[in-house]
């Protein structure tokens, strides 16, 4: 279940891509929420969870502002900083 879980996070940045200009604030933070879940269930950064945030930050622009990313960016510093 948890891999089915993250492989359809992945497929989240199709669909942010496309859409992601309706995305409004509330929705953007359910989102990077969502993503920050699958990185917890799977106890590491995924990377189709990365693939789905780099959908958002493509798709969602000029919210950036107003999305708070502090939490999903200590999951990629951590990733950053792994060796795997």
């Amino acid at each position: 279940m948890k891999r089915l879980q993250d492989l359809l996070c992945g497929l989240l940045q199709v669909q942010l891509v496309k859409i992601g200009e309706r995305v409004d604030v509330t929705v953007g933070n359910n989102i990077i929420q969502l993503i920050i879940g699958i990185f917890r269930q799977a106890n590491c950064v995924t990377e189709n969870g990365l693939i789905a945030f780099q959908g958002f930050c493509v798709g969602v622009q000029g919210l950036g502002t107003e999305i708070d990313i502090k939490e999903i960016a200590r999951f990629i510093k951590f990733a950053l900083q792994s060796e795997e």
